[in-house]
């Protein structure tokens, strides 16, 4: 339990969650931490339940093509859950 009124702190996956950082269109990112190597991340949550089957599909073949491209410009995705 959080004291004070404190964000608790949730861990998913090996990553402890943290607060908000920023709120789009599709979603939150989150400061979150990988417990094993205390690398400090940002973690992209999508509410799949709010698109139709579509527009699922299409969000989950865009996640794997990012899995295995790489490009200078853009953050390594090194994880989904």
């Amino acid at each position: 339990m959080a004291l004070f009124g404190a964000p608790s702190k949730q861990t998913v996956a090996g990553y402890e969650i943290g607060s908000v950082i920023g709120i789009g269109t599709y979603g939150e990112v989150r400061l979150a931490k990988q417990l094993a190597t205390g690398q400090r991340v940002a973690i992209k949550i999508v509410d799949l339940s709010r698109f139709d089957s579509d527009a699922n599909t299409v969000m989950l073949k865009e996640v794997r093509l990012m899995c295995v491209s790489v490009a200078w410009n853009r953050p390594a995705l090194h994880f989904i859950f």
